[in-house]
């Protein structure tokens, strides 16, 4: 991986491969105009609390197949616990990319609602991070001299659904998991403690941001106006960043389009898209009004509509809250915990049974 040479790395938690793409400085200060910060209404469809240990779902070994559930960290152990404070992921010393494991649910308890064209829909979770985490200074495991490329809040993709193409005989279910093809996912930038949001496209991982390194500082093209986040972490009212020790409340609102067709650039072949899709990542600490961060759009430059993947079945219903570090080098450091609570899955517009 170059140093800041591009946008986002992609971590998939199937495969665990971290992937680098760039941008140019031109496009870095186009930058669009952003919408006004205000949250669309919705009706909430499935929260959790993550007050009691039936929040956590299936843990058993077998919990990828379940409608909530846990997966395990590497080596097959990490699991998150419910204490006082939320849903609690342990980052133990020499951990490596995948430490505590991850936790998913549907958007409904009987599979009956999913997004695809026309329709629109938010995430919303809390999240808080042990101080450390901020300046770990974790490294890249395959190039030891660079950054690793930062830390999963959570992931949206494909919802399970009844049939499709990888039927599983247990329950006649096809279940997607964090690197499905339709995904989103909001994650730090590098080791930078600033929020990024990026999804699959092309082959490769397409930002939605753009963030070339000038003069020693990162543009944003679709970040909060008027920000150059430096190299070196500071805090100010104009730029965001995630506080140590303290409830961050995230936003993630999405909306697609019709469906449609978009040339892939590597293949030169059209692939299944949602036209006109939209993304939109509010961010504050607990508390405190939402500011709009990320605001992806047709009038963004370098715009390309979300990818529904190369079946055209996938549609989304399914959310992951999970720490993943993709890529890292173990290192000796404390215990270090991320923790969740206060999620809400909600509809803002639309949304079918399949």
């Amino acid at each position: 991986m170059r140093r800041f040479s591009g946008l986002a790395v992609a971590m998939a938690v199937e495969q665990w491969c971290p992937r680098t793409i760039s941008a140019s400085l031109e496009v870095a200060r186009q930058r669009p105009d952003l919408s006004p910060a205000t949250p669309s209404a919705g009706e909430v469809v499935r929260s959790f609390d993550f007050t009691h240990p039936s929040d956590l779902g299936d843990t058993s070994r077998r919990g990828y197949l379940a409608n909530v559930g846990c997966t395990r960290g590497d080596m097959g152990i990490g699991l998150p616990v419910i204490d006082s404070e939320g849903m609690r992921f342990d980052i133990p010393s020499m951990n490596t990319g995948n430490p505590s494991g991850a936790w998913f649910a549907n958007f409904t308890p009987d599979y009956s609602l999913y997004f695809d064209e026309n329709c629109s829909f938010a995430i919303e979770v809390e999240t808080k991070w042990s101080g450390g985490l901020l300046t770990a200074n974790f490294r890249n495991i395959t190039n030891p001299g660079e950054p690793q490329a930062g830390m999963k809040l959570f992931d949206v993709t494909a919802g399970d659904i009844r049939g499709g193409p990888n039927v599983y005989r247990g329950d006649g279910r096809t279940h997607y998991y964090s690197s499905s093809d339709a995904k989103i996912v909001v994650q730090t930038y590098y080791q930078k403690g600033f929020p990024i949001v990026y999804r699959y496209w092309d082959g490769q991982d397409l930002g939605l941001y753009e963030g070339p390194m000038v003069d020693g500082r990162i543009l944003l093209a679709n970040q909060v106006p008027g920000c150059t986040h430096p190299e070196v972490r500071t805090d100010s009212e104009t730029c965001f960043f995630i506080q140590p020790d303290a409830w961050m409340h995230w936003r993630l609102e999405v909306s697609h389009g019709p469906r449609g067709k978009a040339v892939f650039r590597s293949r030169g072949t059209q692939a299944p898209v949602w036209l006109d899709s939209t993304v939109k990542l509010f961010g504050a600490v607990s508390g405190q009004s939402l500011r709009l961060l990320i605001d992806w759009n047709p009038k963004s430059v370098g715009y390309a509509p979300l990818w529904i993947g190369d079946d055209g079945g996938n549609q989304t219903g399914k959310v992951w809250l999970l720490p993943y570090v993709g890529n890292c080098a173990p290192r000796v450091h404390p215990l270090w915990s991320v923790w969740y609570r206060k999620l809400k899955i909600i509809r803002i517009h639309g949304g079918s049974s399949r």
